[in-house]
This record gives structure tokens, C-alpha cells and sequence, in this order.
């Protein structure tokens, strides 16, 4: 839920997001993605939203237009898993399936670090704690 609990966003496998109003229960808008998306995140001021192809891509959309602000071509070798944001909405970090974690810094739209997870089979979320 969004926009003080008033909205809702699905995600559906004919690559449609869609932005319901919960009180009116009615479709406020949609558009389309030319892959599936398997994770979404919004940023807190709901300027961008963030999503996570089944081919490693990560695309930035502006929210309101759904139009791809950016995207990360290739972030990862396969479909994204875990997005966390920090509070300041500048670094999104990523994971995928495999042993790496990527921050992404959003302002310069590069990539900054690259966590290599040598003791675990495979990273499937991760979280960012306030301090």
C-alpha cells in the first residue's frame, strides 16, 4: 500500500502493473513492461519504482508516468531475488541468485560495490537495519 494506504500496485505475469485505488476499489492506471518482473520496490518519497527482471536487469521507472528513468543492463547473471533501499533512497542494494550482493548507488546510476558471499550456497533477501 501507498500514498497513505489509499493505493495498492500489482505485479502480473502479462507484465502489467497496475495502481488500484482501495478506497473506490477501482484501477487508477496501468502500464506495461517488456519482461516479467520478480521484485518490486518503491522508493519512500514514491517518486521511483524499482523493478527486478527475470533476466538480471534492474529498470527505474518514474512512478507517476511509468516511463524507465534507467535501468542496470545485465545486473546480475540471473532473475533478481531481495531489493532493500536506504532511508535516504540513494543506495538500492540488490541480490540474485548466487553469492552477490550489489549496491547500487541510484544519484550516479553505477554500481559501487560487489559482495562476494563465499560461505553460503545462495543469498535469497536482504535488509537494511537503521544503523
Amino acid at each position: 500500500l501507498i500514498q497513505n494506504d489509499k493505493k495498492l500496485l500489482s505485479f502480473s505475469l502479462d507484465n502489467q502493473i497496475k495502481v488500484w485505488n482501495v478506497e473506490s476499489k477501482q484501477l487508477e492506471y496501468s502500464f506495461n513492461r517488456t519482461e516479467p518482473t520478480t521484485k518490486q520496490i518503491l522508493t519512500s518519497d514514491e517518486k521511483l519504482l524499482i523493478l527486478g527482471t527475470i533476466s538480471g536487469t534492474i529498470q527505474v521507472l518514474d512512478f507517476e508516468s511509468g516511463t524507465q528513468v534507467f535501468e542496470f543492463k545485465d545486473a546480475h547473471d540471473s532473475d533478481i531475488h531481495s531489493f532493500a533501499l536506504s532511508s535516504d533512497n540513494k543506495y538500492l542494494i540488490s541480490v540474485a541468485y548466487g553469492n552477490f550482493i550489489k549496491i547500487w548507488d541510484l544519484e550516479k546510476r553505477t554500481l559501487e560495490y560487489t559482495i562476494e558471499n563465499s560461505y553460503a550456497l545462495a543469498i535469497y533477501s536482504v535488509v537494511i537495519t537503521s544503523d
